[in-house]
């Protein structure tokens, strides 16, 4: 990783780890650049708890955006893939 970048952009960083392992690198990314923005492409919704805003996308266009919080609360999409996906109770990070 280039330390001097602003923006940093992670396609499926853990999708080919085991659980503990994902959960480990990516608090360890994330302490490293605790200072800079972090974009986290993803397909599965572990780890997605502390992430400051959750974008979610269907068919190429946002149909949610906020906190995990807020997404839960709102009982929409969002919330329906996290139902379907058995990660209602997600697995916090460390950060």
């Amino acid at each position: 990783m280039q330390e001097s970048a602003s923006i940093y952009v992670f396609d499926e960083l853990t999708s080919s780890l085991y659980k503990n392992t994902a959960r480990v690198l990516l608090n360890k990314v994330l302490k490293e650049l605790n200072n800079k923005i972090c974009i986290f492409i993803k397909h599965n919704l572990e780890f997605t708890e502390g992430m400051d805003l959750i974008i979610v996308i269907k068919d190429g266009r946002i149909v949610e955006l906020g906190s995990y919080e807020e997404l839960m609360n709102k009982k929409g999409y969002y919330h329906m893939l996290m139902l379907s996906s058995g990660q209602e109770k997600v697995h916090k990070t460390d950060f």
